[in-house]
């Protein structure tokens, strides 16, 4: 593919950019005990959690590139290549953190029409 295309399969979502630029590889949880004390748990992870996101003025969707995606994040136990910028990698929608994907409607009318933008886009992945 092109340098600088984004896909996720054959849906082109070129304009996102990933959210993680730089992704530790460490999971952590921070607690308070009973007696005051800060406790840590640290576990290594070889996955990563990544969000695709577009912005106010850049990373537009069309609501038919959204219904597409959408259609995809339905597929249960399914995995996808995520295309990012020549990088390949396995991917699942993050289901298990609703809203799986996001945008909001650069214009409010009642008669929406598939080619309508969107922006503010959010869609959670997970490599596997």
């Amino acid at each position: 593919m092109d340098y600088g295309s984004v896909l996720i399969d054959s849906i082109d979502v070129t304009g996102l950019i990933r959210g993680d630029l730089f992704p530790t590889g460490i999971q952590s949880t921070s607690e308070v005990s009973s007696a005051g004390s800060q406790i840590i748990y640290e576990r290594q992870i070889s996955f990563f959690q990544s969000d695709l996101l577009g912005g106010t003025d850049w990373g537009w969707l069309t609501l038919s590139v959204l219904n597409d995606l959408q259609t995809l994040a339905k597929s249960i136990g399914a995995t996808y290549t995520l295309d990012y910028e020549g990088t390949l990698t396995t991917i699942r929608f993050r289901t298990e953190e609703p809203p799986v994907i996001y945008g909001e409607k650069l214009i409010n009318r009642s008669n929406q029409d598939t080619s309508d933008y969107y922006n503010n886009i959010t869609i959670k992945l997970m490599e596997i």
